[in-house]
């Protein structure tokens, strides 16, 4: 098996007397058991972040939610939803927001695994107002668990922000916006009908 992807990074911050204020980010992702527990910035579960949303809800402390990738192994590759908070002026990753069950106890954050050959969506969409990402599920019921067999399925699910947590919301209806281009993927049309044009 490949070695872990490891990751670095810090946290920069400015003070009241202008001076700045650095976090290091030590990935911790090698000895990490509970992919759900609250990190701080000595042992964060690294990950390669491209998208982030600050979030304010009724005016309390804000929070930042990043998307990531992670990669994993040979196998599988990973992408996560990564909640930063401060508590007395010190980072704190992870925040028990994500409802990804019905009546089940809050998450506080999401990894998602999924074959190393695939690609998978996890983005915001300002349309639906929702982070979402494809539908992971196995090629064959039989595989349920077994990570290097999962791939999306062609649907979208999403979170969205309800009563200050994040929801699962299944099969989202995403929809591209309109194109000059679309009128070449439009119907086919009979090369005849194309000649008579030309003439």
């Amino acid at each position: 098996d490949a070695l872990p992807i490891c990751y670095y990074g810090a946290i920069q911050m400015s003070t009241t007397n202008g001076s700045l204020k650095l976090f290091p980010l030590t990935d911790a992702t090698a000895s990490t058991t509970d992919f759900n527990a609250i990190t701080t910035n000595k042992n964060w579960i690294g990950a390669r972040y491209y998208e982030m949303v600050p979030v304010i809800v009724n005016g309390k402390q804000p929070y930042w939610l990043f998307l990531g990738w992670k990669g994993n192994n040979q196998k599988t590759t990973k992408k996560i939803i990564e909640v930063l908070s401060f508590e007395k002026g010190e980072p704190v990753f992870g925040k028990n927001i994500f409802e990804t069950e019905k009546k089940s106890p809050l998450k506080n954050r999401v990894v998602f695994e999924y074959n190393k050959l695939n690609a998978m969506t996890l983005t915001v969409d300002s349309k639906v107002n929702m982070i979402v990402f494809d539908h992971l599920a196995p090629y064959d019921a039989k595989m349920t668990g077994n990570y290097e067999y999962y791939a999306g399925d062609a649907s979208f699910d999403g979170y969205k922000l309800v009563w200050g947590k994040l929801s699962l919301i299944e099969d989202v209806e995403l929809k591209n916006d309109p194109s000059p281009n679309d009128d070449f993927y439009g119907k086919p049309v009979k090369a005849s009908t194309v000649i008579t044009k030309i003439n």
